[in-house]
């Protein structure tokens, strides 16, 4: 987790190989690996259901703050699919560039 003055971030660390793919529809989060494929708890429903709970805690306390959240694959080997382009969800190198796009849009 991340907390600066202007926004929260969770992140959810996964240290996974092969070929990761999501079908958004189905909730299905799976990777092929060694010709095989395998399914996995959905982290980027792990992930949210983080940042509600948060969200949750920081209104009963009374803060206003937004929270975001990320899927961090630490493992660089890792392949993720065109089906993850549209999620918060990326090799742990694109974790400044996420960061500083969470700055400019709370410039904004």
């Amino acid at each position: 987790m991340l907390m600066t003055p202007d926004f929260i971030v969770i992140f959810e660390v996964k240290l996974l190989s092969g070929v990761l793919f999501y079908k958004s529809a189905q909730y299905e989060f799976y990777r092929i690996h060694n010709e095989k494929r395998e399914n996995f708890r959905n982290p980027l429903d792990q992930v949210y259901r983080h940042q509600l709970f948060l969200e949750q805690c920081l209104r009963k306390w009374q803060f206003t703050i937004p929270v975001f959240f990320a899927v961090v694959i630490a493992n660089q080997q890792a392949i993720l699919d065109e089906s993850l382009e549209k999620f918060p969800i990326f090799h742990i190198s694109g974790v400044p560039n996420f960061i500083e796009n969470l700055y400019r849009i709370s410039e904004e």
